[in-house]
């Protein structure tokens, strides 16, 4: 817990001054980042890139699989699951936190929260600033485009754009 919490001090300080990893000139601090974040979430695959930016909230119950990139300025909360070969564009915001509002009795500040963990799997590409709400699954293959906004499940290979984001296609037959 404290080497964790050491690396997370250190991540925080060091991942707004390190240059964003785009560019021959710059892999080092890739390196770096990638390092420290190896360190802090729970389990961290190789070859991974995290780019400038990138928040991990505090790490814990946060698993990204091998050859995948958070991209530059990402917003991750746990519990997030990230699979192998996923490319994130900039901006993506990954919410797994969200308030109750059952009762019209009490206000929903004083409801407390609920929380509801992503999954995201295997070769996905997330475009720039996309949105994915807490307990959705993201299958395998998926592409969402830039600016959507993922309420629900998307399905294995699908193409999907738009606020709510909604499958525009399939990448392969069924």
């Amino acid at each position: 817990m404290i080497k964790r919490n050491f690396f997370l001090v250190l991540y925080y300080v060091v991942y707004k001054i390190l240059p964003p990893s785009v560019g021959g000139m710059f892999q080092w601090s890739n390196s770096i980042r990638f390092f420290l974040v190896s360190k802090i979430v729970d389990e961290c695959g190789t070859k991974v890139i995290v780019d400038k930016g990138a928040y991990i909230g505090k790490g814990a119950d946060i698993v990204i699989g091998s050859n995948s990139g958070i991209g530059e300025n990402a917003y991750l909360q746990s519990p997030l699951i990230i699979g192998d070969y996923v490319m994130m564009g900039p901006d993506v915001r990954i919410l797994t936190r969200s308030h109750k509002f059952d009762r019209t009795d009490v206000p929903m500040a004083v409801q407390g929260g609920s929380v509801n963990g992503v999954v995201i799997g295997n070769d996905v590409w997330i475009g720039t600033r996309v949105m994915i709400m807490p307990g959705v699954v993201v299958g395998n293959g998926v592409i969402i485009a830039a600016g959507a906004v993922v309420t629900k499940n998307l399905p294995d290979f699908s193409i999907c754009a738009g606020v709510p984001a909604r499958v525009v296609r399939m990448r392969r037959d069924s």
